[in-house]
């Protein structure tokens, strides 16, 4: 898989997101079998070509790869993994929405009341081990 500095990635809708979901689940997988797993939590069935039409054009985004496999059957796979997905994501919204500021984000998620006490101590254990990590490799 190519990593981040490798390629470049256009934005995914939300649709798009639901899709990719499935095939990092999966590991990779048919229009059927993505439509299948869609179509299993939801109230409304997808039909099979609005499932082709996001595979489609998360393919162009470069964010899936397609194999064919017999003469009819194309299998998709994620160019890259879920945790880089998300880290490209988040940077984007840290660069767009907060200035690149890390501390703005977790500032706005606080005042909005996004974040549990829980969380707030994960948070806290989080910078430590990061800190720690830091002084290790100093």
């Amino acid at each position: 898989m190519k990593t981040r500095s490798d390629q470049f990635r256009p934005k995914m809708s939300q649709a798009e997101f639901e899709v990719m979901n499935v095939i990092w689940e999966l590991g990779s997988a048919t229009v059927t079998e993505v439509m299948d797993a869609l179509n299993a939590s939801r109230d409304t069935s997808l039909a099979r070509g609005t499932v082709q039409v996001q595979l489609r054009r998360l393919e162009v985004k470069n964010w899936l790869k397609q194999e064919k496999r017999g003469s009819h059957k194309f299998i998709y796979s994620p160019t890259c993994g879920r945790c880089e997905a998300s880290a490209d994501i988040a940077s984007d919204v840290t660069q767009r929405v907060f200035d690149g500021s890390c501390t703005n984000l977790v500032r706005c998620l606080y005042q909005q009341e996004k974040l549990s006490s829980n969380e707030i101590q994960r948070l806290r254990d989080l910078v430590k081990e990061m800190e720690s990590q830091r002084d290790e490799n100093a």
